[in-house]
C-alpha cells in the first residue's frame, strides 16, 4: 500500500506535510509514503528534519518515504480549472499517481476546488456513482456523525443527495463500525411538507429505500446523536462545517477565559481544565484527519488548509483504514443494493 502526499498543499507547506509524514511513520500500521513536490527541496528538508533521529527511525524513513517530482503548485486562491493549465503541479501529479496505480490514496491540504477538479477529471467515478461528494466527520452527543456533501456539489438533483446517503452510510459502517447507520436529511423543519423541491423529492427517494432513514432533521440534530449520517447539498454543508468550526473555537476560547478568571486553583479548577482540553480535542478538525471525496476510483483525503503535522498524520492513517476496509467496494455494492427508480423530470 502506498499513499501520495501533496507536499505543497496548504498554508504551511511543505514543512508541516513532511512533519506529518514523519509523525505517521511512528505508527506501525503506516504504509509507504510518496511526497509529491520539488524533489531536491523536499529531500533537503527531510534530511535536516531527521538528522538527529535515532538510526532505526532513519532506516524506516529511507524504506518508507520516496519522492515524485512536481515543479509547480496550484495556489489556494487559484480557480479549480488551474489543474488543467498546471499539469506539473503537485496536486495533479498526486492524482496521477493514484490513476496509474502507483498510489492508492492522495492526501492534500491544498486548494479544495482544485482537489475535487483533479480527482473528478482524472479518476473514474465508481460504478453507479452519479456525482462524487465530500464527506466530513463531526462529533455528536452519541459518537461521530458523517455529513455529506460539504462542498463538492452545489447544484444537486435528488438522486445525487440520495446517493450521498448511500455512500456516507457505507463509509460510516465500514470505518466507524455502526452496522445500520441512521440517515437524516437536513431541512428547515421535520415536517414532510417543509423544505424546497429538492429536499422534498429527496425525502421521497429515501422513504422508498432500504436505508435506515429517520426523516428530516434540523441543524441542532447534527450534534444531538439522532443520526449517524446527515445529507445535504454542498453549499449548505460547507456553511454548516465552517460555522461548526468557528463556534467550537469560540466556545473553547470563552470557557478558557472564564475558567482562568474565576478559578484560581484546586481540584475543581484542574478538573474543569482537563474537561476543557477534552472538548478541544473532540472538536479539533485535526483529530479526524480530513474530509473524504467519496465516489471516485481511489481515495482522496482533503485536509484543512491550516493543517499541522498531526492532522496530516491522522489523514494518512485514515486513508490506510479506508483502503484496508474496502470503503470504495462497499460504496459500489451499496449503490447496487440500494438502486432506485428515479422520478421523471
Amino acid at each position: 500500500m502506498r499513499i501520495a502526499l501533496d507536499a505543497m498543499g496548504g498554508d504551511n507547506a511543505p514543512d508541516v506535510v513532511i512533519d506529518g509524514a514523519l509523525l505517521s511513520l511512528r505508527a506501525p500500521e503506516c504504509p509507504e509514503l510518496i511526497l509529491v513536490g520539488p524533489q531536491d527541496d523536499l529531500e533537503g528538508r527531510l534530511e535536516r528534519l531527521v538528522e538527529k533521529e535515532a538510526a532505526d527511525f532513519k532506516k524506516t524513513v529511507r524504506e518508507k518515504i520516496r519522492f515524485h517530482d512536481a515543479k509547480t503548485v496550484v495556489g489556494m486562491h487559484d480557480p479549480p480549472t488551474a489543474v488543467r493549465r498546471l499539469p506539473d503541479s503537485s496536486i495533479t501529479r498526486g492524482v496521477g499517481l493514484v490513476k496509474d496505480g502507483e498510489a492508492q490514496a492522495l492526501i492534500t491540504a491544498g486548494n479544495t476546488g482544485a482537489a475535487v477538479a483533479a480527482t473528478t477529471l482524472f479518476l473514474r467515478k465508481l460504478e453507479g456513482v452519479r456525482r462524487p461528494g465530500i464527506a466530513a466527520t463531526l462529533p455528536s452527543g452519541k459518537g461521530l456523525c458523517t455529513i455529506m456533501d460539504v462542498g463538492a456539489n452545489v447544484q444537486c438533483k435528488p438522486v445525487h443527495l440520495y446517493q450521498y446517503g448511500v455512500m456516507a452510510a457505507n463509509y460510516h459502517r465500514r470505518v466507524h463500525g455502526v452496522e445500520n447507520p441512521r440517515v437524516g436529511l437536513l431541512n428547515i423543519g421535520e415536517e414532510s411538507a417543509k423544505g424546497n423541491d429538492l429536499v422534498k423529492q429527496t425525502r421521497d427517494l429515501f422513504e422508498k429505500s432500504r436505508l435506515n432513514f429517520v426523516g428530516n432533521i434540523e441543524g441542532q440534530d447534527i450534534f444531538s446523536g439522532r443520526c449517524h449520517v446527515v445529507v445535504c447539498e454542498g453549499f449548505v454543508g460547507n456553511v454548516v462545517l465552517k460555522v461548526s468550526e468557528g463556534l467550537a473555537g469560540s466556545i473553547f476560547a470563552f470557557l478558557r477565559d472564564e475558567i482562568g478568571t474565576h478559578m484560581t486553583g484546586g481540584d475543581e479548577s484542574t478538573a474543569f481544565k482537563a474537561g476543557l482540553e477534552r472538548f478541544r480535542d473532540m472538536t479539533d478538525y485535526a483529530e479526524y484527519g480530513g474530509a473524504l471525496l467519496l465516489g471516485v476510483d481511489g481515495i482522496c483525503v482533503i485536509c484543512h488548509g491550516r493543517s499541522e503535522g498531526r492532522a496530516i498524520s491522522n489523514a494518512v492513517l485514515l486513508a490506510a483504514r479506508l483502503i484496508e476496509r474496502g470503503v470504495n467496494q462497499g460504496i459500489v455494492e451499496g449503490l447496487q443494493e440500494m438502486a432506485i427508480d428515479e422520478p421523471s423530470p
